[in-house]
């Protein structure tokens, strides 16, 4: 309609409104008790419209912002995840089973919780957005961006509720003379609470450092690494065409379950010794793979204060392929870095054609400590060797 409006009359302005609030439930089929499904506007148009709004105006060369908190936002966006223009997010969705009369102190579904819910494998149906493949992916990153967008929106609207105008700034500028502070550039203070924040890395970073402080040093250096060959990610995507990148969430569900199980194995089973600490990081490679960086803290009677406990630990050898084939095909596969050097300058630890990671490493028959405390470990020429890239 709006479409033929502006084709019979081309010289006019018209701007078309998609109203962002919803009277009745869109996901309960109502028949429609107009004609028309939007507001179409002819001339006078003023911002005092709700800004949750999305506006079509006839070309102006100009961009405009639109809300991505409004229903049809993902239907406009993803015309092939939402095929019937289902509606997306709203802020007043309700959680089941909840009526006016209930005392729930939160009775409305948040972006987040939304988001969780639609990207669920469920029983006995179809779900169009896991099997997306890449479009999938960049709908994980634009749910993402709309739940951190909701966040910093809360948070520029609470600073007087999170105590956030006396900061140092506005107090030297009041020091320096300065009596009319109004016109100073608003600040918005992101809290310790809001994850990535600065605040957020810093608390976080003096946790870490307060454990160094009272346990000393930590023992052990630990990189845990999610691989998308794992026998669970297989089996849950056998009877699909998708790749363990195509299912992130999978990824990432899976990876966390084994990381906790990895931690409980250290602090209770205490495989390492008795632990006093564990502080952990967890941080995203290409493709999705999380991995994580773990220090361990071990207790002062199961400390390693020399070289001779580290080598029943720690292996930096090739396994005997006949004695013991699976650890043999795990090195293999896993742990040998490169080739690189001469053999590949493209490899990407490559920096001023050298090996930034100082590989490869000298043969040496004992373990040892060097000047900063680090240890080099025992790699004996004991004549086992691995072929990858014809090197």
């Amino acid at each position: 309609m709006a479409r033929d409006c502006i084709h019979s009359n081309p010289h006019v302005d018209y701007k078309l409104r998609l109203i962002g609030k919803r009277e009745q439930d869109g996901r309960t089929y109502n028949l429609p008790t107009s004609s028309e499904v939007a507001s179409l506007i002819v001339g006078d148009f003023c911002e005092s419209i709700e800004k949750r709004d999305i506006v079509v105006q006839t070309s102006s060369g100009l961009l405009q912002r639109i809300s991505e908190l409004h229903p049809s936002y993902l239907a406009l966006q993803y015309p092939l995840l939402f095929p019937y223009g289902d509606d997306g997010y709203r802020v007043d969705i309700l959680h089941r089973g909840v009526t006016s009369s209930s005392n729930s102190k939160r009775t409305t579904c948040t972006m987040r919780e939304f988001f969780a819910y639609r990207i669920q494998d469920r029983d006995h149906s179809f779900s169009l957005i896991v099997n997306a493949k890449r479009l999938f992916q960049q709908f994980l990153v634009d749910g993402y961006t709309m739940i951190e967008s909701e966040r910093l929106y809360f948070i520029r609207n609470q600073q007087k509720i999170l105590r956030c105008t006396s900061y140092e700034n506005l107090r030297s500028q009041q020091a320096d003379g300065n009596t009319d502070i109004s016109n100073v550039v608003q600040r918005v203070i992101l809290p310790s609470s809001f994850t990535g924040g600065a605040r957020y890395m810093m608390q976080n970073y003096l946790d870490a450092m307060s454990l160094c402080k009272w346990f000393g040093y930590p023992d052990f250096f630990i990189t845990f690494t999610c691989n998308p060959k794992w026998p669970e990610v297989k089996r849950f995507l056998k009877y699909t065409s998708l790749s363990p990148e195509d299912r992130p969430d999978i990824l990432c569900r899976l990876f966390k379950i084994k990381l906790d199980a990895f931690i409980k194995d250290l602090r209770e089973n205490e495989i390492f010794g008795k632990v006093q600490a564990v502080v952990y990081t967890i941080e995203f490679q290409k493709r999705g793979l999380p991995h994580s960086h773990i220090c361990l803290f071990i207790h002062a009677d199961c400390k390693l204060p020399t070289v001779e406990y580290i080598d029943p630990i720690i292996s930096a050898k090739i396994a005997n392929i006949d004695e013991d084939p699976e650890l043999y095909s795990l090195v293999k596969e896993f742990m040998i870095h490169g080739p690189c050097g001469a053999e590949n300058m493209n490899c990407p630890c490559m920096v001023d054609k050298k090996c930034s990671k100082n590989f490869p490493k000298q043969f040496c028959n004992h373990t040892s400590v060097d000047d900063n405390g680090f240890p080099l470990y025992r790699r004996r020429n004991d004549g086992y060797l691995v072929e990858k890239s014809g090197v």
